[in-house]
């Protein structure tokens, strides 16, 4: 069951995802966001349900290895921890005190606006998807694809890189710079995950970076 539940994670998820991104962007149909969103948290949440059967809430929790991570290895997961802080909170603020730039935040929002939610139900449902996928995605690769890795073998931080390079691979349906900001996220998570001993501060974190795209697009379309 491990070996299924990796591939429908690293393989048959994102080749599912990468179809129905197809069919959304070509699609007229208004209610098409709308069960994608239902969709993705169905799967998210089936997959969670059957690695919580399979693993104990408290083994994924906290890691039961520890990681030394070097001095150098800590500062970029800082690093990027505050690039993405700044993310968040630089376009926030120039959008409220100019509404000109977001025209530029809507361009740079790039290929994947289309899937961003823009009406009242739309948001709800995203809202919905934020807080699924922060934490099923938290509780898939931070924890447990990190133990299904682990058990081949590998020494901790090796299998930590090996989930923080998957993780980024299955968002290629994001673009290269997609891939590129999923692994950096997903890197800074691990570091956080480890760090701490608790999924905890992840989890919200993620929850809030998927939070920033409702925000956002509220604030594009309003302009």
């Amino acid at each position: 069951m491990t070996h299924v539940i990796a591939l429908l994670v690293c393989l048959v998820i994102p080749i599912i995802s990468y179809f129905d991104m197809k069919r959304i962007k070509s699609s007229k149909d208004p209610k098409a966001k709308e069960r994608m969103y239902v969709i993705i948290c169905m799967w998210y949440w089936i997959l969670t349900t059957i690695i919580l059967f399979l693993a104990p809430f408290k083994e994924l929790w906290s890691p039961r290895v520890t990681i030394e991570f070097n001095i150098w290895i800590v500062l970029t997961a800082i690093g990027f921890g505050i690039l993405w802080l700044l993310s968040i909170i630089l376009p926030l603020i120039l959008m409220s005190l100019k509404p000109s730039f977001s025209k530029k935040v809507s361009d740079n929002m790039g290929d994947m606006s289309f899937i961003h939610p823009v009406t009242p139900k739309e948001i709800k449902l995203f809202v919905l998807l934020s807080f699924t996928v922060g934490f099923a995605e938290e509780i898939i690769f931070r924890a447990y694809l990190f133990q299904y890795v682990f058990s081949f073998g590998f020494t901790a931080l090796v299998s930590f890189l090996i989930v923080t390079v998957i993780f980024g691979a299955v968002h290629y349906i994001q673009g290269v710079e997609g891939v590129l900001q999923a692994g950096f996220f997903g890197f800074t998570m691990g570091v956080l995950y480890f760090a701490t001993g608790s999924l905890l501060l992840p989890i919200i974190l993620h929850i809030l970076s998927d939070l920033k795209i409702v925000y956002l697009s509220k604030l594009v379309n309003r302009s």
